[in-house]
């Protein structure tokens, strides 16, 4: 009895190991490297005003593609907002066109762009900021 039960035991223990792959395959890299930066200006708690920007770029290349651009500004109950951008060695111009701020308690806040590798293209080293209406204070941010 014993002869039969251990070559049936060996049997169910190596068909399953055996049918295993030895090494799973290493993940593929994605070809976009996918970025968020922000900043957030002003004295005291909050921002007066914050940004933060989305953009993306394929491995290796000296382009960013910026899908999407946010700007806040808290401790108000309105504001207006624009998003300007600078290219390395030009000069400033408008991202965004002026857009009115959507109050969420004790801040303001809009966006312009969608999620995904869409939007307008700049070279690395681009500068891009956050200005509101009547607030001297930019926050801004530079595409690496």
């Amino acid at each position: 009895m014993h002869r039969t039960i251990i070559p049936l035991l060996l049997t169910a223990l190596l068909i399953p190991a055996a049918a295993a792959p030895a090494t799973s395959a290493p993940k593929a890299k994605s070809a976009y490297v996918d970025t968020r930066v922000r900043d957030c200006k002003g004295s005291g708690p909050g921002c007066r005003p914050g940004l933060v920007v989305y953009h993306w770029h394929k491995r290796g290349a000296k382009v960013r593609g910026v899908s999407w651009v946010y700007a806040s500004n808290e401790r108000v109950k309105s504001g207006t907002a624009r998003w300007i951008v600078k290219k390395p060695g030009g000069k400033w111009k408008t991202g965004g066109k002026w857009k009115k701020a959507v109050h969420k308690g004790g801040f303001v806040e809009t966006t312009w762009g969608r999620a995904g590798h869409t939007g307008p293209k700049y070279p690395r080293g681009t500068k891009i900021c956050a200005e509101f209406r009547k607030l001297t204070t930019k926050a801004c941010v530079t595409l690496k």
